[in-house]
């Protein structure tokens, strides 16, 4: 039944707003049935491009949608296979394809090749400033652009023909991440540039199938990988700055991607194509714990992950590569508080007694404290007048089970959600 946490922070809001919720955390977002899925990226606007698979009977080439994949439009590129997108700061798009990358300054109008002699481009980071990499493999391994990427030179050459840049990402004071993958088993891992890709140091996860990067907010660097060419495990993991060592959260999960939100939650996608488990993992305490969130997908093993601007979290299955966006906002602690209004449910973790202090100069007639337990069902439900200033309520807990819970407090435009934990 662990699946079925996947919805609990969402239940709080939308049972709150609409006194009923969705059972799912996907829903497929309808594409041409002549394209194959194979790479995302969001506009900060919200306009979705979409790279797809010259491959079979399907269409290669890019599209974009401007009502959140209601419709697709293509934008060009026909014939090539798109294995990844980005969209720098002054919204020049760029597409890597096998060999080639290229560049439209026209949001798709047009496009351009701006680097050839290489592999299949499988990331593109855009820093700032005109900064930008591209990652590839069969020797060179990442290109560097100073000028929007009208101009590059080789910044990294991967040590063995058969190991490829899967992923690079930026970092905080010039760092930047590369995830490589050697399938020989020559190499593999994460290597890292203090200087703006001007040298690189290998960091740690040798032998490791390294798929995707991601930095938290507070910039700890999280790994998504396949597997090891040795032992087979793969997982998640993150790097331990202090004994430059790296740490599983997570194992024997063949993951293929990694997103985290600015509420600090990781999402995995993980692949099932080794017959383990697959889908999304998600962890909303930093790697502690874990649930899987597959209710919607349509196949059970992703293979690629995007968090949109306003926090929803898009996923391509590999079966077909059938987009997916969540329901809801991954994020949906929603807080229109004043400074003038406080809440505080504790002890935190409590045993009995639960107790809700209110610090408002505000009265309100329509206040709600709703409680759920890990599968979703309604615990408490608590509706009651705040007359202003400090209040203090108080439920039993006694016969509740010990473990997780998450709540929802509304009072008036304020509204409050987190989790809370009944110890034994």
């Amino acid at each position: 039944m662990k699946n079925n946490t996947f919805f609990l922070f969402l239940l709080l809001l939308s049972f709150i707003a609409e006194h009923s919720y969705s059972q799912d955390f996907w829903e497929i977002i309808s594409t041409p049935d002549t394209i194959r899925n194979k790479a995302l990226s969001i506009h900060p606007n919200g306009d979705i491009f979409l790279g797809t698979a010259d491959i079979w009977n399907y269409q290669g080439g890019v599209y974009l949608s401007t009502d959140n994949g209601e419709t697709w439009e293509f934008k060009g590129l026909l014939g090539k296979s798109i294995f990844s997108l980005a969209i720098d700061s002054v919204g020049n798009i760029f597409a890597g394809s096998c060999g080639k990358l290229y560049k439209s300054a026209d949001y798709g109008n047009s496009w351009y090749s701006v680097i050839g002699g290489l592999d299949n481009i499988l990331a593109i980071e855009c820093v700032n400033n005109g900064l930008m990499f591209a990652g590839s493999g069969h020797n060179i391994g990442i290109v560097r652009s100073l000028n929007y990427g009208e101009d590059w030179d080789t910044v990294f050459m991967v040590p063995g023909w058969e190991e490829y840049v899967y992923d690079i990402k930026n970092g905080p004071n010039n760092t930047i991440f590369a995830g490589t993958t050697a399938h020989m088993g020559g190499g593999g891992g994460v290597y890292r540039s203090v200087n703006n890709g001007d040298t690189w140091e290998h960091i740690g996860l040798l032998y490791h199938y390294v798929q995707a990067l991601s930095l938290s907010s507070s910039g700890r660097l999280f790994a998504a990988v396949y597997g090891h060419h040795y032992t087979g495990i793969g997982g998640c993991y993150i790097f331990d700055e202090i004994n430059s060592d790296w740490i599983i959260l997570t194992e024997n999960l063949n993951s293929m991607d990694i997103a985290i939100n600015s509420n600090g939650d990781i999402f995995l996608g993980v692949s099932d194509a080794v017959g383990g488990l697959g889908g999304v993992y998600r962890s909303l305490d930093g790697g502690e714990t874990w649930q899987w969130i597959n209710s919607g997908l349509s196949h059970n093993s992703v293979i690629e992950l995007c968090l949109a601007p306003d926090e929803y979290i898009y996923s391509i299955t590999y079966a077909s590569h059938i987009l997916h966006r969540s329901i809801n906002p991954t994020v949906s602690v929603i807080s229109n508080k004043t400074d003038s209004t406080k809440v505080d449910l504790f002890p935190n973790p409590f045993i009995e007694n639960l107790y809700l202090k209110i610090n408002s100069s505000v009265p309100s007639n329509n206040c709600s404290l709703v409680i759920f337990d890990i599968k979703g069902a309604l615990i408490k439900k608590m509706e009651f007048t705040h007359p202003g200033n400090n209040q203090i309520l108080t439920t039993n807990s006694s016969d509740w089970i010990p473990g997780i819970y998450f709540y929802n407090i509304i009072i008036e435009n304020f509204s409050q959600s987190g989790k809370i934990i009944k110890a034994n």
